[in-house]
């Protein structure tokens, strides 16, 4: 059982991925291995971190106070989740005009925007600023940060739970770097577009799921 809250855990992290991933597929938007491996990473180590500090605050309060408390936070993150079902996308690519001389600049202050963040991971397709058709450098980073934020509060959760650390990350490392592949291949097929559109609330039905497990039992 240790390992299948580990695994419900790391799966509903990265059914997003999926989400994402058959949209840039629909659009024939290519995500390069190279970029893959940094939304892994990063998305991990988001996951890692977030986790640890959960364990380590589950360690300063009562056992049975952290186990609800970390339980309520794993469900409160599967209800923020499943409620992005309903948010829907744009699908358009708009290139971004560059008014001024400096995008590094703007990019910056892209990245310190935690609303861009979330709109990301409601319009993926905007991750691809230049309308390359290739998720890359900058926005690859860009894109594993929004991924990130959106999964901080179930590992925070998790790790007040007391869910295995290492064993969770390792599954986000390899799940994240599966379903993104995954997603964007099958991209072109019709039931894909289904599985992209639900993704969201099958992510957040297994986080409750979890977070009533590890509460009960």
């Amino acid at each position: 059982m240790v390992f299948l809250s580990c695994f419900l855990l790391a799966l509903s992290s990265n059914l997003d991925n999926i989400g994402i991933g058959v949209s840039y597929g629909i659009r024939r938007i290519a995500i390069p291995l190279f970029s893959n491996l940094v939304v892994a990473l990063v998305t991990t180590a988001g996951t890692l971190l977030a986790m640890s500090l959960g364990d380590l605050l589950a360690r300063h309060i009562p056992a049975g106070l952290a186990a609800g408390a970390g339980s309520a936070v794993i469900a409160a993150a599967g209800v923020w989740v499943m409620l992005q079902t309903w948010i829907k996308p744009n699908g358009t690519c708009t290139p971004v005009a560059s008014p001024a001389p400096e995008p590094r600049k703007v990019f910056e202050l892209r990245i310190r925007s935690l609303g861009l963040l979330i709109r990301i991971l409601r319009e993926p397709v905007g991750v691809d600023a230049d309308c390359s058709g290739r998720i890359e450098g900058r926005e690859a980073l860009l894109l594993a940060l929004a991924l990130t934020v959106n999964n901080l509060a179930g590992g925070f959760g998790a790790g007040m739970v007391g869910i295995d650390i290492p064993l969770t990350a390792g599954l986000v490392f390899v799940l994240s770097l599966l379903t993104l592949a995954w997603g964007v291949k099958f991209g072109h097929l019709y039931l894909s577009r289904w599985l992209g559109r639900w993704a969201s609330l099958v992510a957040g039905l297994i986080l409750v799921a979890v977070a009533a497990y590890e509460f009960f039992f």
